[in-house]
């Protein structure tokens, strides 16, 4: 990465009208300072008409383009080859941030852009782009003559009448994903199209350790889970499927006569109007999740129920599991909520999405399934457990907050990635002032 541009602000408690000016609420630990370092990551260039994407290690800015009548991507500042079109939504890095693939066209058929060079392969239509794990890996969905399949690594899979879910293990040992043959769906596993058929098929996933695997399925109008092959109980509908970090544990909500209740190791929790942001501890001991009765959410972890919000999001344990947050909406204003504590408030917490969904994909629990994908986190802890941090809105503009303080004041855009530890005291985020996206790098002092 480039550094056009290097500020540093060391930031003093109740310096007013300096970087930050910050406040210690009656009964509230000291607020620390924080040193702010700005390094220009890229300007964004007029004609951009896609969103702004960032690489995992925050180093790399992509985004589309329309350059003097021609339609580029433009990757760290450097206009590409131009494509009669590009899907706006495409660009993906890889995990390790080495590589990076999107779709394009040249008149009617369109095809993969990956490390730079256009694949030979065109096709009529494709979606869910993807890097494995370990980032040696690049699959997506093709379509071509009223046929779908999966392409990994340039190789064509077997045809279908429809594919959906694609995922990877997290060990890359992996793949799988539901296909429909005729009026049924199953799942092909490593390439292997597996026996049973359902009516429809939903929510996908691996256990971490990329042994087990989960998905949801439906036969006539009754959904159900199945794991490690093994068919659960019929309800009206379900979604949210999560493994604990063990891989020994698994859990997701489920719909019946009206309420809504989390599943749990097969045991059936307490009904509730809704349910959702499903979550286990890094030690796999401590469940939690949202619940919410009479209009009103709430958090719920190991069986303790927590105060009652107008809405809430981005749960998330620390990594000692000791510790539970979350943000929460009362009377119009946001909030971060740690061990029940409530926070500043704020015109928004930003949750920003943890992954990227492929919009085209529609399945039988989308809703279901997309709102809890999408929840994306707000609060973050520090790796030790001892540091909070999230981005707030400030009526039209946002902050950086870690630990109470209060970096400046950036632009109005949603935040391009969610704030990150890096170490115990070391933090950082990608914000936007005027056309300049900015990697945020703080010490908490």
């Amino acid at each position: 990465m480039k550094l056009f541009c290097r500020i540093v602000h060391v930031v003093l408690l109740g310096a007013c009208g300096a970087w930050i000016c910050a406040s210690v609420e009656t009964g509230a630990a000291a607020v620390p300072n924080l040193a702010v370092t700005d390094m220009l990551l890229g300007a964004v260039r007029d004609g951009v008409f896609s969103q702004l994407f960032v690489s995992p290690d925050a180093q790399h800015l992509v985004y589309a383009a329309k350059l003097s009548g021609q339609i580029r991507m433009v990757v760290d500042g450097h206009p590409q080859r131009a494509f009669t079109a590009i899907d706006p939504n495409s660009p993906i890095y890889s995990p390790d941030s080495s590589r990076l693939a999107y779709v394009a066209r040249i008149k009617a058929q369109w095809f993969v852009v990956a490390d730079g060079l256009p694949q030979h392969k065109q096709y009529d239509q494709i979606s869910r782009l993807m890097f494995s794990p370990d980032s040696l890996h690049f699959a997506y969905i093709a379509g071509l003559g009223g046929k779908q399949f999966v392409v990994v690594d340039a190789a064509e899979g077997a045809r279908y009448d429809s594919v959906g879910g694609l995922t990877f293990s997290a060990d890359s040992q992996h793949m799988a994903y539901f296909a429909k043959q005729g009026a049924k769906w199953f799942i092909v596993l490593d390439g292997v199209a597996q026996v049973e058929r359902y009516d429809a098929i939903s929510g996908l996933t691996f256990s971490p350790d990329g042994l087990r695997l989960g998905f949801f399925a439906r036969k006539d109008a009754r959904f159900f889970a199945v794991i490690d092959g093994v068919a659960g109980p019929f309800y009206d509908n379900i979604g949210g499927l999560v493994f604990s970090p063990d891989s020994l544990r698994a859990a997701y909500f489920a719909l019946l006569g009206g309420k809504w209740f989390t599943v749990v190791d097969g045991i059936e929790g307490e009904k509730r109007d809704a349910v959702g942001g499903l979550v286990f501890s890094p030690d796999s001991t401590h469940f939690a999740y949202f619940a919410r009765l009479a209009g009103k959410w709430f958090a719920v972890a190991d069986g303790a129920e927590g105060l009652l919000y107008d809405s809430v999001g981005g749960l998330i344990f620390s990594p000692d599991s000791a510790h539970v947050a979350y943000n929460a909406v009362k009377q119009g204003k946001s909030f971060a909520v740690v061990d029940g504590a409530e926070g500043k408030r704020y015109a928004e917490i930003a949750n920003v999405p943890l992954i990227r969904l492929d919009p085209s994909v529609k399945t039988f629990s989308d809703n279901v399934d997309r709102a809890t994908a999408l929840r994306g986190i707000g609060v973050v802890f520090g790796p030790d457990s001892a540091h909070v941090a999230y981005i707030a809105r400030k009526i039209d503009r946002w902050v950086v907050v870690a630990d109470g303080a209060e970096t400046l004041q950036y632009n109005s855009n949603v935040p391009l990635i969610g704030v990150a530890f890096d170490a115990a005291k070391k933090l950082h985020a990608v914000m936007m002032r005027s056309n300049r996206v900015l990697f945020v790098d703080i010490t908490i002092q």
